[in-house]
């Protein structure tokens, strides 16, 4: 945003913080162990209302992935209480950590569809990447409109959970 409207870090950082206040948005913080480093790094932000969202975006045609993820943030958001994202050292983004206690419990992405091959390896590549440089025995997940499925890539078993099934439970 800052770039993008060619304010100050400090300005944009007010405008969100606003919007939070009057419950328009949520933040979510990149994970570190380290509380300093999470509230220092880059924020990522989600709508509390996905439809207004998409009534006043300035973006034409916003891709249905992000209202995906948007959406699977909502129901994460009532499932859990600490939500973070990450970043693998090779600059990989898992969309979800969930944190229960001292615990990392679940690695989440989120994928409109796993059809094609290079979105699927992608997918793989940012959770089994992220679980090995926590070093951590989490769940592995993502969540797709395909249908479910488990897969077991170099030795780890990920979830392929259809999106509507696991809003339903």
């Amino acid at each position: 945003l800052k770039n993008i409207l060619n304010i100050s870090y400090e300005t944009v950082d007010k405008y969100i913080e606003y919007l939070q206040n009057a419950f328009l948005v949520y933040t979510v913080n990149k994970f570190d162990w380290s509380l300093k480093k999470q509230m220092v790094n880059p924020k990522k932000v989600y709508s509390v209302d996905t439809g207004l969202s998409k009534r006043v975006s300035f973006e034409v045609g916003r891709k249905k992935g992000d209202l995906l993820e948007n959406i699977v943030f909502l129901e994460l958001r009532r499932r859990y209480e600490n939500i973070f994202y990450y970043k693998t050292k090779d600059n990989y983004e898992v969309d979800f950590l969930i944190k229960e206690k001292e615990q990392i419990t679940h690695l989440i992405q989120v994928s409109l569809t796993l059809g094609d091959e290079k979105t699927l390896k992608g997918e793989i590549r940012s959770l089994i990447k992220a679980k090995k440089e926590l070093n951590i025995d989490s769940k592995l997940i993502i969540l797709t409109m395909d249908e479910s499925k488990t897969l077991e890539i170099e030795n780890e078993k990920i979830e392929a959970i259809n999106i509507i099934k696991w809003l339903l439970f």
